[in-house]
């Protein structure tokens, strides 16, 4: 009975279905991988949506590479890659779905390449089905992108797959199977893989750092250094310190400590700078130390420096002030610190959206705002109105501020507090039953307490030292009468005025309370049995004990200090071992040379000079070396040059003239200062002193006439090039046009010399000196080069019979040009290709060797330093790419090319380590 009604009912069932009107297609999954198979169903409904469960459709594909199925069973079976659609039929009723076959996985071969611009590569691709078989007949979209995925221009692939690169940088070469079904919801776009590419220069150079700023050195040598030696009343002395001439910093001797607070070779403040220089220091009695510091790359910057503490930058050049623009040159001296942390400064300034340039005396309280003390746009009381301000200033506790200023022949002293400014002093003034003549350098000091005390000359020959107590009542100074004065060193609240100079008992040190008495006395003897010949600075403490920095006769520098009543003490003297810790400072690399290891300048702006090689430094001429019977080396500039063989020329010699160092270490005097000239003028030190390998020499001299003068030497015959003479008669006539300053001269192998010549009318031209004879070879703003206008012209180099310079044409950029059998060429111009595959853009820095061959950098979308040799491009390196240190450059400078081909070159790395590199050939 129960199967009989079961029948029943599904006959009933039966009996009320309509005709078959749709059909639903059901599958496992709408995405399989190829060769995959899977059981298709379908379920047929009436217009009422009545399942029919007797009707069976066909089923069919519309591409059976990609995939089959069985008619009636509806078994589906992946094949190839696409999306198959797949229909059910009955009668004229129909359904469609669409299903995706993927690939297992699709390989690219070779999944990674390192090329070379212009090498091709052909890559392959595999889509490989669930057995991990390829799939046959696959066609691959083949294209290339950037490592971000952004359009690429250094490389082409072609449909087949074949790459071609074409410049440098790091790309992805894709393979892309492409379904074209964006408009079906949850199906992929591709089926893809990728291979990485870097495409790297030709390799004809290797490159290696061989030394950095990174790594800290020590303990060192301390060197013979003679500058200002500072103290206060706690007795802490401070000074900036040679070390062992690789880099220097301000050592603080505190008792038995010695601290270095800050060193050359340490990070600037800004990004990609670093610190070289401590020119001026000021302490208080606090112990703080407000330091301006020369920046490479960045000007200047001021530090308060407190020991255990990391420095800590209150001013960068430039960084303006409320109601200014653009401040710049700060400078200090060592009465610009108060003992509350205040501080004075002078710098030149801009009043925003204003064009004059003016000088002013910021000063800046621990707390609060700057503000302007004193600015040459606003007259002075009693003073013309045209002025400059003076080195002499400095701050009191109470933030009063003293300073002087400078007008022709005129000079006053001023002071200023909240209010207005008041004149003090001034030269012809009345004083002492005379009147003042002079204010010497050296003799200003101001303490804490507002004691001031300046050293002046009288219209009758007197020279006194006046000391104000207390400014703010107008009492009068209280004086004392010199034989001669040398320095004010200090002024201590209890033990008095500290100097330099001579009362009548002995040129030396003496303190001044209501006395002067003598402290030390040049010409004294030190323990061990030394002289003193010299004394050079000197500090007091509130308890009596004075430190004098000074030279012996066998120490070019030695500190002692003496305690009333004792005999004097040693404390450090040149050659003593300082144990403290900092980079070697790197400043340049010395000009000039073509033969033999580089040389560079090391330990700051007044540098020690040291051979490198790929074993270490060898010292040429260390700070405060003797190298003569007589002088001492007192560290050189970056001005000075190397000859194309290998000899050392220094200018600075601390009067000696131009030294010669050759290459066994033998040191010679090549010219003295003091030459009489032609027109019975007296020639001074020299400056930018070259020379070449038959023996010439070129400098520029000041004479005793005011002027400046271009000199030649060749033999013993000197000869006057050009001079900016203020008078008529001396000066050098060029074209009907008279000269008033020069720039970029270079001389060259045969003697002739290129300069940069700026006339009267302000107008400024190229010039070939030789023998006597000026021909004019590129005038700014009126030479034409292939066609464009010059419109600056700079970097003068020599090299083999040609003259090299870079042009700056009117919208095209720099170019690289050589001036050749009187005409000029060019040597790499903005749109040649480099090895890189980069243009050459615009060429920045460059040098030039005995060939010809010429080291430049080329600012492309990225920076390149190429090499030119025998009119072949070569690449040493680009600031994308790493060095073979694994460390990233950011910026480089102080290109110099060896006849050899080797290349030696400063960079900044991304760490701020400023490093000396070496490429040689391959």
């Amino acid at each position: 009975m129960i199967c009989l009604a079961v029948l029943l009912a599904a006959a009933a069932t039966a009996y009320a279905q309509g005709p078959a009107a749709s059909i639903q297609i059901l599958a496992p999954s709408f995405r399989v991988i190829a060769g995959e198979s899977m059981r298709i169903r379908s379920i047929v409904r009436d217009a009422a949506g009545r399942e029919r469960p007797l009707d069976i459709p066909i089923y069919s594909t519309d591409n059976p590479n990609i995939a089959t199925i069985e008619p009636f069973s509806g078994e589906f079976t992946s094949r190839g890659l696409g999306v198959s659609r797949i229909t059910a039929r009955l009668g004229s009723i129909s359904s469609s779905i669409f299903v995706q076959v993927l690939p297992k996985r699709v390989a690219i071969s070779p999944p990674s390449a390192t090329l070379t611009v212009g090498e091709q590569r052909q890559f392959t691709a595999t889509a490989y089905n669930k057995d991990d078989e390829p799939i046959p007949n696959v066609t691959f979209r083949w294209f290339t992108t950037s490592g971000n995925g952004f359009s690429t221009n250094t490389a082409s692939v072609s449909s087949t797959g074949m790459l071609r690169t074409v410049a440098v940088g790091n790309i992805l070469v894709r393979a892309s199977f492409d379904y074209n079904s964006n408009v079906i919801p949850g199906f992929e776009r591709q089926a893809q893989a990728i291979a990485t590419v870097s495409i790297q220069p030709p390799r004809t150079y290797q490159l290696k750092k061989l030394l950095g700023t990174g790594a800290l050195r020590g303990p060192f040598r301390l060197r013979a250094r003679i500058l200002p030696l500072l103290g206060n009343e706690r007795g802490q002395v401070v000074f900036n310190a040679s070390l062992d001439g690789v880099s220097n910093g301000p050592l603080l001797l505190d008792g038995s400590h010695q601290t270095l607070l800050a060193y050359g070779g340490m990070p600037g403040p800004l990004p990609q700078t670093s610190v070289i220089e401590f020119p001026q220091l000021a302490i208080n009695n606090r112990g703080e130390i407000l330091a301006l510091t020369s920046i490479l790359f960045s000007g200047s910057a001021i530090y308060r420096l407190r020991p255990g503490e990391t420095p800590e930058p209150l001013y960068v050049d430039p960084m303006p002030l409320p109601g200014t623009e653009f401040l710049t040159s700060p400078f200090l001296n060592r009465n610009c610190l108060n003992d509350s942390g205040g501080w004075v400064f002078r710098a030149n300034y801009r009043i925003a959206n204003a064009g004059p340039t003016y000088t002013a005396i910021f000063r800046v309280p621990q707390r609060g705002f700057p503000d302007e003390v004193v600015s040459t746009r606003t007259p002075l009381p009693n003073f013309p109105a045209t002025f400059s301000l003076d080195a002499d200033f400095g701050i009191a506790g109470d933030g009063t501020v003293y300073f002087t200023a400078s007008s022709g022949s005129e000079r006053a002293l001023f002071v200023r507090q909240f209010d207005s400014i008041r004149r003090l002093l001034g030269i012809g003034d009345a004083l002492l039953g005379s009147t003042v003549s002079r204010f010497f350098g050296n003799g200003f000091f101001l303490n804490d307490r507002g004691e001031l005390a300046v050293a002046v000359g009288l219209a009758n020959g007197q020279i006194h030292l006046l000391r104000y107590s207390n400014l703010h009542t107008g009492a009068a100074p209280r004086t004392l009468a010199l034989r001669s004065f040398g320095n004010l060193y200090t002024i201590s609240p209890t033990q008095g005025v500290l100097f330099l100079g001579d009362v009548g008992r002995g040129y030396g040190v003496h303190l001044w309370r209501e006395e002067a008495v003598a402290v030390f006395l040049q010409g004294s003897t030190l323990l061990r049995g030394k002289t003193v010949p010299a004394i050079d600075w000197a500090t007091v403490s509130s308890a009596g004990e004075v430190t004098i920095m000074a030279r012996t006769q066998d120490s070019p520098m030695e500190i002692f200090y003496l305690r009333p009543g004792e005999p004097p003490i040693p404390i450090l003297q040149a050659g003593d071992l300082i144990d403290v810790r900092a980079p070697v400072s790197i400043s340049n690399i010395m000009a000039g040379d073509r033969v033999g290891p580089v040389h560079v300048y090391l330990g700051g702006r007044n540098s020690s000079i040291f051979e490198v090689t790929e074993h270490g430094l060898q010292p040429v001429m260390l700070m405060g070396e003797r190298f003569t019977t007589t002088g001492l080396f007192p560290g050189t500039g970056t001005g000075d040059r190397k000859t194309s063989s290998g000899d050392i020329l220094i200018s600075q010699t601390a009067g000696l003239g131009i030294m010669r160092v050759k290459a066994n270490g033998v040191t010679e005097v090549l010219q003295r200062p003091g030459h009489l000239l032609e027109d019975g003028a007296t020639a001074n030190a020299a400056f930018n002193v070259q020379g070449n390998a038959r023996g010439d020499l070129l400098w520029a001299a000041t004479t005793n006439r005011g002027d400046q003068r271009l000199f030649i030497r060749r033999g013993e015959q000197i000869t006057t090039i050009t001079t900016n003479g203020a008078l008529a008669s001396n000066r050098t006539v060029v074209d009907g046009n008279y000269v008033i300053a020069w720039s970029d001269q270079m001389l060259d192998e045969t003697g002739r010399v290129m300069l940069n010549l700026r006339f009267a009318d302000n107008s400024l031209a190229l010039y070939l000196w030789d023998n006597g004879v000026f021909t004019r070879v590129a005038q700014i703003n009126e030479t034409r080069h292939d066609g464009s206008l010059v419109t600056n012209i700079f970097q003068i180099r020599a090299g083999g019979d040609a003259f090299y310079a870079i042009f700056s044409l009117q919208g095209i950029g720099n170019t690289l040009v050589c001036y050749r059998g009187g005409r000029w060429e060019t040597v790499v111009a903005v749109t040649d290709i480099l090895v890189t595959g980069h243009t050459a853009n615009s060429i920045g820095s460059f040098d030039v060797n005995r060939h010809g061959d010429v080291v430049l950098q080329c600012n492309t979308n990225t920076q390149v330093i190429a090499i030119k040799r025998r009119g072949k491009m070569h690449y040493i390196h680009m600031l994308t790419e790493l060095t073979p240190e694994d460390e990233l450059l950011t910026r480089t400078s102080d290109f110099d090319i060896r006849d050899d081909g080797t290349v030696y070159f400063l960079g900044m790395t991304v760490n701020e380590e400023y490093a000396l590199y070496q490429a040689k050939p391959l």
